[in-house]
């Protein structure tokens, strides 16, 4: 059985760090928001998750911002919008800011990895 060389292991393990610290940033969104969600509200919480994907875009580059986008736009609205813990949306004005988020979060991610790659 032949092995993989040292390289080969390396970028694996690198690649999966990426993954990983981009998820950490989707965590951490989540603590900033639940920390600040008596004082912000939604479309401000949102800011918090788009500043993850950005940092993570430019950090981690397409892929991992991309996963974070996807992440973040679960996690928002499952944990910010009403009614909470769960992935449904309850009034139009939230589903409108649910979808400008996933759109922008996506765009933003895509365009600011493609430049960090």
């Amino acid at each position: 059985m032949a092995r993989d060389p040292p390289t080969a292991a390396a970028a694996r393990v690198r690649l999966v760090l990426r993954y990983s610290a981009a998820m950490g940033l989707v965590a951490a969104a989540n603590l900033a928001g639940h920390l600040a969600a008596g004082r912000l509200n939604g479309a401000d919480l949102a800011m918090l998750f788009l500043l993850g994907v950005l940092l993570c875009a430019l950090g981690f580059g397409l892929g991992p911002a991309l996963l974070a986008a996807c992440a973040a736009a679960l996690s928002y609205n499952f944990f910010f919008l009403s009614p909470r813990l769960t992935l449904a949306i309850e009034r139009p004005g939230d589903l409108l800011t649910f979808v400008v988020f996933f759109a922008v979060a996506l765009s933003t991610g895509w365009l600011a990895g493609r430049a960090r790659d």
